[in-house]
Formats: C-alpha cells, structure tokens, sequence
C-alpha cells in the first residue's frame, strides 16, 4: 500500500487537535504533539507493532521519564513541574511535581495523529513526512528546542483544578527552588 507522506502531513498540520487520552487504544500510525499554545511541534510513530498510538503519546510522551525521548515530559519539565528522577532525596517532593505535570499536559497540550495499517512501513513513512514538514512542526524532534518556561497562569490553573493542599504547594514551591538552582548550577541541590 502506498501512502503519501504529503497527504499525511497535511492531515496532521489540519486535524483539530485532541486530547492526548483520546489517542486510538487499538491502532498505530503516525502522531504529532501540540505545545501549550496549540502549535504542532513534533512528529513521531509509533515504534512497534504492540505499540497503540494512546501508549506512545499518552503513556510515554505525556507521563513518561524525562530525557527519554518523551517530548512532554522533557519541554514541561521546567519550574514547579520540575523533577530530576534521579534525585532520591527528594523522591516524595519530585513525585508531586510530575503528578502536576502530567495534569498540566492533560489540560493545555494536545496531539493529533493518522491511523495507519500495519502493512505501511511507518518508520520509512515518518522520515519521509520529517523530512518534508515544517520547521515549526518538528521544532522538538532531536530537540532543537530548548524547554520552555513555565507558563505560570496556566499552571496555576492546573493547580487550582487539582487543588493542591498546603503541603502540595510546598513541594511544588521547593521543586521550583531546586529548578532555578539547578539551572544556574547545572547541580542538584537538596
């Protein structure tokens, strides 16, 4: 079967985009992410056959680890939403960040995405689609973007919605701290 890279691209630049939970639970294909400000930013695929479009974008870029590939994770990973998962001493504190960050990405990012048999080659068809799309929609892919910063209303936000207790806040507000030492030092601090 033989499928246009440009038809997909103008598929994902034209989708409205979605909520990240609402990302097909039973198919593959190709997928874009959306920042907070409802501009495509990044091109992807799902990576394996077993692998739905709901569990790589919701699952892995939306919740998953920092520094692995998982864009949401990575360009959101800033301020109060900070964590180095690394960082044992301050597990407790780190969790309550990424708990906020998660919600964060639930509430202001999107993606949009094009269902694909499991008889194109997807990996071949996502470089061909890369290839040819806009800088601005892969401005995350190999991350030649820095992370933005946080965009502080909008966390709010995010926070009142969750209404974070007193202690949350705490965390929150100490994850922050850690965040502007560690951007100045490149250290972790306890």
């Amino acid at each position: 079967m033989q499928i246009c890279p440009h038809e997909i691209l103008r598929t994902l630049l034209e989708a409205e985009p979605r909520q990240t939970c609402e990302a097909p639970r039973d198919a593959r294909g190709l997928y874009g992410l959306v920042d907070h400000r409802g501009k495509l930013r990044y091109i992807g695929a799902t990576q394996s056959v077993r692998q739905t479009l709901y569990q790589r974008i919701h699952n892995r870029h939306r919740s998953g680890s920092e520094g692995m590939s998982h864009y949401f994770s990575d360009m959101y990973n800033v301020g109060r939403m900070w964590r180095d998962r690394d960082d044992r001493i301050n597990l407790a504190d780190g969790k309550i960040a990424k708990k906020l960050r998660n919600a964060f990405v639930s509430d202001h990012c999107r993606a949009v995405w094009t269902v694909l048999p499991d008889t194109v080659d997807i990996m071949r068809l996502e470089d061909a689609v890369i290839a040819i799309a806009p800088e601005h929609a892969t401005a995350w892919n190999g991350r030649k973007m820095a992370p933005y910063c946080e965009p502080v209303e909008l966390v709010d936000a995010t926070i009142a919605r969750l209404r974070l207790d007193p202690r949350q806040r705490a965390a929150i507000d100490r994850q922050h701290e850690r965040f502007m030492k560690f951007k100045t030092t490149g250290l972790i601090v306890a």
